[in-house]
């Protein structure tokens, strides 16, 4: 069959045979004579990938055994070469650095190369292992029963090229603001580069020849993310052993701090390139070729259906847009919602499904999820997606937390669940989570008026949100959860009895390392989770009795449950037989096992967070979810769809109940001296003009409308709580790292200067850094010349003359305050543009104009 000059058949049997004899051959040479060619070892590698693509794509081809045995033997060589060539690659990174400044980074760098090499050796040492047990024989075998299977039956394989296409062209869609969103992007273009080498043969028709190149050179941005995202990973977890005691070298320690930063800074430079690369239009032309170069002539039959699309944000034909679907993929349960839209805006259940299948189970040992577990979260996940199908949903998404964060397996049950049901996994950050859950209680809950912590108490993880006045201020990541503390400390009965204390030890000290000392106090505490629902359930049921379950059980949102109460209860579960727990009214007996470790987690945030009420919400991120599906298929609010950067950052102001007065008149101030300053002849150096760019201006112009939301949590520290607050908020048009560098700039407005020990400001690069400086130091001076609120100065004309800026402050009487104000605050503009500074006042000027004045 051909398609477009694509061939199928025994082109890509042959290639499937081949792609095995690769890994035979190259397993004895990279682990017995790694030292001749280094080399060795990373073509194994790509080459047990590749094999295993091969092996997917003829699945239906391949006895399932032979496929399933095969697969298993790939992994085992692939996790072991992976780890050799990535302590190669990361070694080579740091060889690369320059000489480290201060003894600290020295110090650092040696400890990590010490590292690099042993874990290189235990690589070596497994791939050595494996070559021993006889794997490279195994392979053999297994290439000689796909022989003759694969050239006499080949399958259809073009379909799983174009599902490999959608889901690439659904995670090109998604939020790349995420890391781990651009991470899916990286696995699905690898995907598809297999599978179009594949479907191509070994001479592929010249249109897959032209999408082939473009995915290498496409992947060379991601490839280069990737491995700068796991030279991260390995600075974290090398600081993480130091922190924590497990080995001791205090200069590294603290150099590997500051070699972080630095490294991450240049990892979210490679971030802003690969959103540049997939999320623009390069990525979409990309994709439409590669549609071309696998759609089928309008006149060919095929013999078999399409392989399901995987689709989270496309509506599916023949079905309901108003309808939608969202699957929730936790450590302990997998929760389906099914919802139509209503008129108001809103949306109304239609059906809902739970399924126990404790995907997370055996995780805080292994790292990997279960063989047995994995099976029956597909299949839990097959159920649901044909009940949302028999609802004619149009949009179904998934999404995986905690458990699929953090399992090294993880991309094996994402292509199990796309292969399987067509949906594609959308595997989200803590942070992303937590936001979710904030979505879904602020519908539910008025915060408008009132400082909360919503807290989501998961079978993995804990995130908590600090919000005041219906804007968050602080997302708490915990990496604690229900399921996951109940194994960590020996299974039901031991956690909740001999190392009961050494549970809560644990709970406590991640609970001080992660939130510290909250910013304020909130009022109360808002939880969600089915370890919370499940605490309200007994609670109720306590109060009223069977007749609270005749009813329906319900009344579980909003109910208020003192500490008090909940030590109580708790107290009394832990005290129980599991046995016994399981028959407590209320308690559903899948939970009773893991309630304890739950409930301790709420205990001891409670007395964090000095918040003595918790309010129960019996929803989740899978009605955040769909709240924001709901927001999408109505194509999104005016302004929250808007392209208009400064329109969001002003609704955003006004949501905070800014001084628009003030801030307004500032942020005009702050374009003046801007302009007049970016002017050619400014006597400027060529560095500090180069901070001074229409990018940079929309920054100062956003920065100074949003310098005061922190009024909305109080004023001593406002500045810091405006930092937290723009980092937090929605801001369409504004990338990540530009509202990273909006909160900064708008941090510095006033007290302290930057400075690298300043955590935030050190994230940025060299020249965001730069930038910050240059527009906090304007910004400053603005500040100050509206020092009184009442708008005194009506423009400011600015002129160099050598080594010394004259302010001239336009007013219709003295603005002596104000220009002492501005005196007061004109340290940072100095510093940065080396300027003495001076301030005077100068009479109404009807014949300047107010913006982009030519300095004198």
């Amino acid at each position: 069959m051909s398609t477009h000059g694509v061939t199928t058949g025994n082109g890509s049997s042959q290639m499937l045979l081949k792609r095995l004899r690769r890994v035979e051959d190259l397993i004895e040479p990279a682990a017995l004579r790694p030292h001749e060619d280094i080399e060795h070892v990373h073509k194994l590698r790509v080459a047990t990938r590749r094999a295993q693509a091969a092996l997917d794509l003829h699945r239906a081809d391949l006895p399932a055994k032979l496929r399933k045995e095969s697969k298993r033997l790939l992994r085992s060589v692939r996790r072991a070469a992976g780890d050799a060539r990535d302590a190669d690659v990361h070694t080579l990174a740091f060889e690369a650095l320059p000489e480290p400044e201060n003894a600290e980074e020295r110090a650092a760098v040696a400890y990590a190369l010490d590292r690099l090499r042993e874990e290189r050796e235990e690589a070596q040492g497994s791939l050595a292992e494996l070559h021993g047990a006889g794997v490279a024989g195994a392979i053999k075998q297994a290439r000689r029963e796909a022989k003759g299977v694969a050239s006499t039956t080949p399958g259809e394989i073009v379909p799983d090229g174009r599902a490999t296409l959608a889901a690439l062209e659904d995670a090109a869609r998604a939020d790349l603001s995420d890391i781990e969103n651009i991470h899916t992007v990286r696995k699905r273009a690898k995907s598809l580069r297999y599978a179009l080498e594949m479907i191509g043969g070994e001479t592929p028709d010249e249109s897959v020849s032209a999408v082939l190149s473009e995915l290498r050179g496409m992947q060379d941005v991601l490839g280069a993310l990737n491995d700068q995202s796991s030279i991260v990973d390995r600075l974290r977890r090398y600081y993480g052993e130091l922190e924590r005691g497990l080995r001791e070298n205090a200069p590294a320690e603290r150099g590997l701090r500051s070699l972080l930063s630095r490294f991450e800074n240049d990892l979210e430079r490679l971030a802003d390139t690969a959103r540049a690369t997939w999320g623009g239009p390069e990525g979409a032309k990309l994709i439409e070729r590669a549609h071309a170069a696998l759609s089928p002539d309008e006149n060919e039959q095929h013999d078999g259906p399409m392989a399901p699309a995987a689709s989270a944000l496309r509506v599916r034909a023949g079905s309901d847009p108003n309808r939608l679907a969202a699957i929730d993929l936790g450590t302990n349960s997998i929760r389906l919602i099914i919802a139509e839209l209503t008129d108001d805006g809103s949306y109304r259940v239609l059906d809902d499904e739970k399924e126990i299948t404790r995907l997370g189970a055996g995780l805080a040992q292994t790292g990997r999820m279960s063989e047995s577990a994995m099976e029956r979260s597909v299949q839990a996940v097959k159920r649901m997606r044909e009940i949302a199908d028999g609802f004619g949903a149009g949009v179904v998404r998934a999404v995986g937390t905690a458990v699929a964060r953090d399992a090294s397996n993880a991309p094996e049950l994402r292509d199990a669940i796309l292969r399987t049901t067509g949906v594609e996994l959308e595997i989200i950050s803590p942070e992303r989570e937590a936001q979710l859950a904030y979505r879904s209680v602020a519908s539910a809950f008025d915060l408008s008026e009132t400082s909360a912590a919503i807290v989501d108490i998961g079978g993995g993880s804990t995130e908590v949100v600090l919000c005041s006045r219906g804007l968050i201020e602080a997302v708490y990541p915990i990496p604690m959860g229900a399921v996951r503390l109940t194994e960590m400390f020996g299974g039901p009965e031991e956690c909740s009895g001999p190392r009961w204390s050494e549970m809560r030890d644990a709970i406590r000290a991640e609970i001080k390392r992660v939130v510290g000392k909250p910013p304020f106090a909130p009022q109360m505490m808002i939880g969600t989770g089915g370890t919370l629902t499940t605490l309200a359930g007994v609670t109720l049921h306590q109060q009223r009795g069977p007749l609270w379950a005749q009813e329906g059980g319900s009344g579980v949102r909003g109910l208020e449950i003192q500490r008090s109460e909940f030590r109580h209860l708790l107290e009394r579960l832990r005290k129980m037989p599991v046995s016994d727990r399981a028959k407590v009214p209320g308690l559903p007996a899948e939970r009773a096992d893991i309630i304890v470790a739950g409930v301790a987690i709420a205990d001891l945030l409670m007395k964090r967070l000095g918040v003595n009420e918790l309010r129960v919400h019996d929803r989740g991120i899978r009605d955040g979810l769909l709240l924001e599906m709901a927001e999408q298929a109505r194509g999104g609010t005016a302004e929250s769809g808007s392209t208009d950067a400064m329109r969001s950052v002003q609704r955003f102001a006004r949501a905070c109940r800014y001084d628009h007065t003030h801030c307004e008149h500032v942020a005009g101030l702050a374009l003046q001296i801007f302009d007049q300053l970016r002017v050619p002849d400014s006597r400027l150096t060529s560095v500090q003009r180069a901070a001074l760019t229409d990018e940079s201006r929309l920054l100062l112009e956003a920065a100074a409308l949003l310098q005061d939301v922190g009024y909305h949590i109080n004023y001593t520290r406002h500045h810091k709580h405006s930092h937290h607050l723009i980092l937090h908020a929605d801001l369409p048009g504004f990338t990540p790292r530009q509202t990273r560098m909006i909160a900064n700039i708008a941090r510095y407005h006033r007290r302290a200067v930057p400075k690298l020990r300043h955590e935030s400001f050190a994230r940025l690069d060299a020249e965001d850094r730069d930038v910050v400086r240059a527009l906090a130091g304007i910004l400053r001076v603005a500040g100050g010349l509206d020092r009184t609120h009442v708008q005194r100065v009506t423009s400011v004309r600015v002129a160099i003359d050598e080594d010394r800026a004259r302010f001239a402050a336009e007013a219709p009487d003295d603005p002596h305050v104000e220009l002492w104000g501005a005196s007061r605050k004109s340290d940072l503009f100095e510093q940065y543009f080396g300027l003495d500074v001076t301030f005077e006042w100068a009479p109404p000027s009807p014949d300047v104009a107010t913006q982009g004045n030519p300095i004198a």
